[in-house]
């Protein structure tokens, strides 16, 4: 590239004199080149040309609350006419969804109201548990496959009770309280 738009090799005694910020420079000429010819091929037209360098003194070189954003002369119902007109339809029906200040998101938050973030998560685990539930049904009843279910749980390792010698709470608790019992301790202490 840079012999080609330069018509010079990187070794040029001429290209070496030049220090780092020279060299950026017309590297982001480069670039900028290239936007545009992009551009062109696209039939983009930008109008960044005309800058509006009133804007430094009307509102960016001022303090915060001595510039007003909307100036003598403008009327705001045409203002907001234009953009009306300019939004497409699904995007105002978003923005009327919004909330109008950060007072009604904190509201929305105080009674309950979760982040757009913590509404994601929630989906998203509903959706995983919808899922393993309905797995979990599907291997139950044996519908994945045209084989039988089998059980293989005494394989893996777990204990396998039938309802005769389920585990009791009530039992256990019983079972419990009868060792925690001081009464009737008779050991000796070795």
């Amino acid at each position: 590239m840079l012999m080609k738009t330069l018509h010079m090799p990187p070794t040029d005694p001429r290209f070496l004199a030049l220090d780092d910020a020279q060299v950026e420079l017309m590297l982001y000429s480069l670039e900028e080149d290239a936007k545009a010819i992009e551009r062109a091929r696209r039939g983009v037209q930008v109008e960044d040309e005309n800058f509006d360098s009133s804007f430094d003194d009307k509102i960016w070189n001022k303090a915060a609350g001595e510039w007003e954003m909307v100036e003598e002369g403008h009327d705001m119902d045409e203002i907001a006419r234009q953009v009306n007109a300019m939004t497409a339809a699904k995007d105002r029906a978003d923005l009327e969804g919004k909330f109008d200040g950060i007072e009604g998101y904190n509201e929305h938050l105080e009674n309950g109201g979760m982040t757009s973030r913590e509404a994601e998560v929630s989906n998203h685990i509903a959706n995983q548990l919808a899922k393993a539930e309905q797995r979990a049904a599907e291997l139950a009843s044996g519908a994945t496959s045209s084989k039988d279910f089998i059980d293989d749980r005494e394989r893996a390792g777990e204990v396998v009770m039938d309802d005769e010698h389920r585990l009791n709470k009530q039992a256990m608790d019983d079972a419990i309280a009868a060792f925690e019992d001081d009464d009737d301790d008779d050991y000796d202490v070795l």
